[in-house]
């Protein structure tokens, strides 16, 4: 219709130019009259003809054709006047302002994209065309998120000076959610066991806190690979997704999803060749294999033996080594046979390791962390361990590789390391609270990379209602090259245990040494440290008789303390590890002929496995043993085990567990020489941050307990929780909070079910 209008104003405008012109006259001079915002020069630059120039019919068609094309125009005239062609013209309006309202799931940045993409920007002349596609764009976008009942409509409103006001409602609408998802021609597996295995299925909890159920089409399309992966990890290779229909009820926030399938049949594994290469054996490349002879058929399975295969290959200086699964399907038997064709390609060298992105950190700190060599043989683990390294350090965000073969060399490669500094300076004045300490009060200069030497420095204030520290520590981790490191440390710290939950009594204690770090291999490490330490014990009212008789014979002791561990760790990160373990063994005693003599065992092991994409297990156990020699006789009560709150076995007191004080039958925990730990928890992302690194929902199993001199360790005795936890690595340290449910707790026992740690290092 429009088009039809426009036609019918050309031929007004060109009956009207004949009726002057009735033939045709030589051009003396053009005139454009009806200018304001555009130039007579922009508009002579459009024209098809100029001065000299014979006029016609033709040509006037050619003139108003030019001119509407430019889009400056809603009105064009044409005239003669005594030999001279005039032009009138009336401008589009220009844009003055553009106001959009409404808009909450689709932000104003986006938007302003979205405008200047269809030419809608203040101060342009205005398009009615380019503002339909803009409006059908923007519900577009609102219908693949799911909102069916959004409305867009648009208004242009005329202002003084041939300019208008483009006025963008939206009426965004709820988002439909998936009440239903109806399978067709599925034979093999049930209509509830597919539901699982997509994003919109839900219980009532997670649907209503989550929105699991809101429909948008990312979440379809998400969908549809997972049901794909589904059958081909279970021996369908001829499935096919026929169809997928989108039913929008009537309120337009109801959908129904029916995707109608084409199982096909069950496919085993018939013969699985493997090619044998000079590098790899045949042999060798078939114990890399996750798919077997006989087995259900799985996609998984090839593609995992693929991965294993190129990887091997990798690590042997092969880094652009191929290895092609080929299926051969034998419809009337039912078994597919799998090929393992590999390329191994050149053998490649590291010619040179570039690294970027450090603007602040030195090179040598990154480059003494790698484990592949320039001139090398290229290794895929050591690259992957150089990377992990580096990670490790806490100075970057993040860390990439990227392979770049040298121009006009087959067996050379560069590497190039890209990281992403983050903040390595901390200045941090805030509050914390713990189930042990309640509320304390921190005041932390620290300095992870200090002078980008990825040295580091700490001075430390720490104040609550039970102590008050301070504490200085430097750190060189290379102070020596083959990777010794070397801390400092000097503390001062003073602990009034009575307002605390555990016995009374009040330290104060003067400490400072030296701390090595000795590593033996690539994840294990020795670790020695020295200190002399200066101790005062101060009896309370509060303080009980089992701590009194120790403070009178002891009431001020000095003397030299050392320390020693081994550590294994191959945790691929610190924080919130995926897989790998830590082992520790670590013994601390004093010196012969200190004031006190007494020691102390621990060995620690954890250990963290994926059990899928976003599900981690980490297992962890402590056993802790302690005694005196000489004189002392005993373990100093000060240097006690505890266990109960965060860091232990929550659901209980913070320290609560163990022995008590004979006073009263619920006394006070006095802690004990001996404890065990037990913890399981089982990590996944927190709805909705599933990208986040820092943040993790865990369920979790603890046990524990504290035992004295002069009882045995028995299992029996070992207190129990379940329950929920949220960890938080905050801006301002650690967060974490936890639901603990006793399981087996006794009447005299102190149960804490929610329990909060902020400011302070957990589990």
């Amino acid at each position: 219709m429009k088009k039809i209008f426009v036609s019918f104003i050309l031929l007004l405008i060109l009956n009207n130019f004949s009726a002057q012109a009735q033939e045709t006259f030589e051009v003396a001079d053009i005139r454009v009259e009806g200018l304001s915002r555009i130039s007579a020069e922009a508009v002579f630059s459009y024209l098809p003809v100029g001065v000299g120039d014979e006029m016609d019919e033709e040509k006037s068609r050619h003139i108003i054709k030019a001119l509407f094309k430019t889009g400056f125009f809603k009105d064009i005239e044409l005239q003669q006047e005594a030999g001279v062609l005039v032009i009138t013209v009336v401008e589009r309006p220009s844009i003055a302002e553009i106001r959009v309202t409404g808009n909450r799931d689709l932000d104003d940045e986006r938007i302003d994209q979205m405008l200047d993409e269809a030419g809608l920007v203040e101060g342009r002349i205005i398009s009615e065309a380019s503002l339909e596609r803009f409006v059908h764009e923007l519900n577009n976008y609102y219908v693949s998120r799911g909102r069916y009942g959004s409305e867009v409509e648009s208004a242009i409103t005329p202002l003084d000076q041939n300019r208008v006001g483009v006025d963008i409602q939206i009426e965004e609408g709820r988002v439909a959610r998936v009440r239903e998802i109806r399978f067709v021609g599925n034979t093999a597996f049930e209509d509830g066991l597919l539901r699982k295995k997509s994003a919109f299925d839900g219980n009532v909890w997670t649907n209503l806190l989550f929105g699991r159920n809101k429909f948008s089409q990312e979440k379809l399309d998400s969908d549809l690979e997972s049901w794909r992966s589904f059958y081909l990890d279970r021996g369908f290779l001829e499935f096919e997704i026929v169809s997928n229909d989108v039913s929008i009820g009537p309120n337009k926030e109801d959908v129904v999803l029916t995707i109608v399938l084409s199982e096909g049949v069950r496919y085993r594994v018939g013969r699985i060749a493997v090619d044998g290469t000079e590098v790899i054996p045949a042999a060798a490349v078939r114990d890399l294999l996750e798919i077997q002879e006989g087995m259900v058929f799985s996609r998984r399975a090839v593609m995992a033996s693929r991965v294993a295969i190129e990887k091997k290959f990798a690590d042997a200086g092969h880094a652009f080594a191929n290895v092609n699964p080929v299926p051969e399907l034998n419809r009337d038997s039912k078994v597919v046979n799998i090929a393992f064709v590999i390329d191994p390609g050149p053998k490649v060298y590291v010619r040179r390791i570039n690294i970027a992105g450090n603007t602040a950190t030195q090179d040598v700190v990154i480059r003494r962390e790698m484990r592949q060599m320039e001139g090398a043989l290229y290794s895929g683990q050591k690259i992957q361990r150089s990377k992990e390294r580096i990670n490790r350090l806490g100075f970057f965000e993040e860390v990439s590789v990227g392979v770049v073969p040298v121009p006009g060399a087959t067996d050379e490669v560069d590497l190039n390391f890209d990281v992403a500094e983050s903040k390595t300076g901390n200045l941090l004045l805030g509050v914390g609270y713990s189930d042990d300490e309640r509320g304390f009060i921190q005041a932390q200069v620290s300095r992870k990379n200090l002078f980008g030497s990825g040295r580091a420095l700490e001075i430390s204030l720490d104040r609550s209602q039970i102590k008050q520290a301070y504490e200085l520590e430097y750190v060189n981790p290379y102070y020596t090259a083959d990777g010794i490191s070397r801390g400092i440390f000097a503390r001062q710290k003073n602990v009034d245990a009575g307002v605390g939950t555990t016995a009374g009594y009040i330290a104060n204690s003067s400490t400072f040494g030296l701390r090595y770090r000795i590593p033996t291999s690539e994840y294990n490490a020795l670790d020695l440290s020295g200190a002399y330490e200066n101790i005062e014990l101060i009896g309370i009212d509060s303080t009980p008789a089992e701590y009194t008789s120790f403070i009178d014979k002891h009431p001020s002791n000095k003397g030299a303390v050392i320390t020693a561990g081994f550590a294994r760790d191959t945790r691929d990160r610190i924080v919130f590890p995926r897989r790998g373990y830590l082992n520790k063994i670590a013994a601390e005693t004093a010196v012969p002929g200190s004031d006190l003599e007494y020691y102390k065992l621990s060995v620690r092991a954890r250990w963290y496995r994926p059990l899928a994409k976003d599900l981690v297990l980490g297992l962890s156990g402590t056993v802790g043993y302690g005694g005196g020699y000489g004189d002392a006789g005993q373990l100093p009560f000060y240097k006690n085990f505890f266990a109960g709150g965060a860091s232990s076995v929550r659901g209980y007191a913070a320290g609560s567990l163990g022995p008590r004080t004979a006073a009263q039958s619920a006394g006070d925990p006095l802690g004990g020489s001996r404890r065990l730990l037990a913890n399981a928890n089982l990590y996944f992302p927190v709805p909705g941050l599933e990208n986040g690194d820092n943040t993790r929902l865990s369920l979790f199993m603890d046990a524990g307990q504290v035992y004295g001199d002069a009882e045995p360790m028995s299992f029996s005795d070992l207190r129990a929780s379940v329950g929920v936890a949220f960890n938080w690595f905050t801006a301002i340290g650690p967060l974490a909070l936890s639901y603990g449910l006793p399981l087996n707790a006794e009447a005299s026992d102190r149960t804490r079910k929610f329990q909060i740690t902020l400011g302070t290092l957990f589990r």
